[in-house]
């Protein structure tokens, strides 16, 4: 190995997994200044998220649950002991802490954990076994304020080759007016928080996270649906990561929003909205092509019988949905040539709570989440 030039062992290491690279760095000072170039990372990353020869490994997640690891080839088949949380759920009867998965991008997974006071996020890389706790932000819910809410999202900045947590509150008075605070930024390069001077647009009154399926990083931008408080208006409200402004989508003209159920997510690493037209659980999906222009997809016009709820696409574009007459999550794989529909366990989610679930996929990630001081 000695022998061989740097792109040669660039090319052999680049096929392990990242915890095994981690651990080949006490070899020699070489490999382990190789393991850590930007270059090498980011190649490491694509291959894996890239490789169609590996099957996916979907993390599911409910706030009261602990991660539960299923492989795409057989989702009915837990992974035991796959992957551990690094924080101890709590008991069933326990409420002195709650748990909240805000998002991924490239196998960092950000996390809230909340008892009494304010909640303490971390970004957790499963593939290293590597937490951070990310420092206090500098404003909370007001006291005596209890009509007031966080809102925390995760993402991938390209442009500054960074990952930031954005936050703001929501703040209802007693005349029934809207308020947003300050919107603050977390940095994971920086390991700062800071305040930016622009807020989400006034006209919005409250947002709906529809990610369910976390595969966040959607050309450097976070998306919610807005509305304001008699939902007369229906709008996609963006956040620029490298530039942190917001901006507003119009929804696909085709999509009667009388008529149809919506839902944003990702697709072939793109923004789309699912639509799910009332009565005939028809199902179209429209992809931005280019930012701001939308077209629609040859996903177009899946159709199960009876009600069903979407979660999502995965990395590779297989569809998640919950069926809720046999209350199972299924995987769809519109591109597989047979056995297109997978099921995972059954009655691993009730209806009641089909819609609290989160599935995260699991990628293979040698990022590391250790940031400079502040």
């Amino acid at each position: 190995m000695e022998k061989l030039c740097d792109d040669i062992t660039s090319e052999i290491l680049i096929w392990l997994p990242a915890k095994n690279i981690a651990q080949l760095r006490c070899v020699c000072k070489r490999w382990n200044t190789l393991s850590r170039e930007a270059n090498f990372i980011k190649s490491h990353l694509r291959r894996w998220i890239n490789n169609n020869d590996k099957d996916e490994i979907l993390l599911v997640y409910n706030r009261g649950s602990p991660l539960k690891a299923h492989s795409s080839a057989s989702p009915d088949i837990e992974l035991i002991n796959f992957i551990k949380f690094p924080v101890n759920f709590p008991s069933e009867k326990a409420q002195t802490k709650y748990i909240n998965v805000i998002g991924s991008a490239n196998g960092l997974i950000c996390f809230s954990v909340r008892y009494y006071n304010d909640p303490v996020i971390h970004i957790w890389n499963p593939s290293l076994s590597a937490l951070l706790t990310v420092p206090p932000y500098a404003i909370s819910i007001p006291p005596h304020c209890p009509n007031a809410e966080y809102y925390f999202w995760f993402g991938f900045d390209p442009k500054n080759d960074d990952y930031k947590i954005v936050k703001f509150i929501r703040v209802r008075h007693s005349n029934h007016s809207v308020e947003w605070l300050q919107v603050e930024v977390y940095s994971m390069r920086s390991g700062c928080w800071k305040l930016i001077t622009q807020s989400p647009p006034s006209r919005v009154t409250y947002f709906y996270s529809d990610a369910q399926v976390y595969v966040g990083g959607h050309d450097g931008h976070l998306h919610w649906r807005g509305f304001n408080d008699d939902l007369k208006i229906q709008t996609i409200v963006a956040f620029d990561l490298a530039a942190e402004s917001f901006s507003e989508i119009s929804l696909p003209d085709p999509i009667n929003l009388d008529h149809d159920r919506l839902k944003l997510g990702v697709f072939g690493g793109k923004l789309c909205v699912i639509s799910l037209v009332r009565g005939d659980c028809d199902c179209e999906v429209w992809v931005m092509d280019q930012y701001g222009s939308w077209v629609k997809n040859g996903f177009s016009h899946f159709h199960k019988d009876g009600m069903y709820h979407p979660y999502g696409f995965t990395l590779k574009n297989k569809f998640l949905y919950y069926e809720f007459c046999n209350e199972v999550i299924h995987l769809y794989d519109p591109a597989a040539p047979f056995n297109k529909v997978k099921p995972f366990q059954k009655n691993m989610v009730t209806k009641r709570y089909a819609s609290d679930y989160r599935i995260i996929p699991y990628v293979e990630s040698l990022v590391w989440v250790t940031p400079p001081t502040c």
